[in-house]
């Protein structure tokens, strides 16, 4: 059973990440138009292994080279091409969404520190407005993914110390840093 000063807790970090993820996504939109050229490199590999090819940049080359920066990116991108997807968007709504599980990960771990809502609200609006973040969510890369795969594993291994199911958390830390 949950006792009121959890449930408070709760409650503060529900409404501290709403109010950041309205204000992170809004700062997005009229961020949309930046796509960091590099990640059409990403989208060719992925097109060209969802057309049956491998992953590689040409086609017509006899060995394929890698030339992407994070495979699972790039794996996460072949269906976007196999249901015929715009790339660009999809890649930047992922980003997004990677910026949102930054500002959750944020928004947990200050939230175990202090009870202070100010506080807890002050740490995720300091990442959400974040320029740097909200370029780089919106810029077609896996900069901002690779981002929360760190976060999500920092925090997972940092609760293996204190863990009743540490297998569990290990797996969840390891998961996450794998992606990265």
């Amino acid at each position: 059973m949950r006792t009121p000063a959890i449930h408070q807790q709760n409650n503060n970090l529900l409404i501290a990440f709403l109010l950041c993820a309205l204000l992170f996504i809004a700062c997005s939109l009229p961020a949309a138009w930046f796509t960091q050229d590099d990640a059409f490199i990403t989208f060719r590999y992925a097109r060209n292994a969802a057309s049956g090819h491998g992953l590689r940049f040409n086609i017509s080359e006899p060995v394929p080279i890698e030339g992407f920066t994070n495979m699972f990116w790039t794996l996460a991108l072949i269906p976007v091409f196999l249901l015929k997807l715009d790339p660009v968007i999809v890649s930047k709504l992922f980003g997004v969404l990677a910026g949102l599980g930054i500002i959750w990960y944020i928004l947990v771990s200050v939230g175990k520190l202090t009870d202070n809502r100010g506080v807890l609200l002050t740490s995720g609006l300091l990442a959400a407005l974040n320029g740097s973040l909200v370029m780089w969510a919106v810029s077609g890369l896996e900069t901002v993914f690779f981002g929360l795969c760190l976060c999500a594993g920092t925090y997972h291994a940092g609760h293996l110390i204190k863990s009743k199911r540490p297998n569990q958390t290990a797996l969840l830390a390891a998961m996450w840093t794998v992606l990265a």
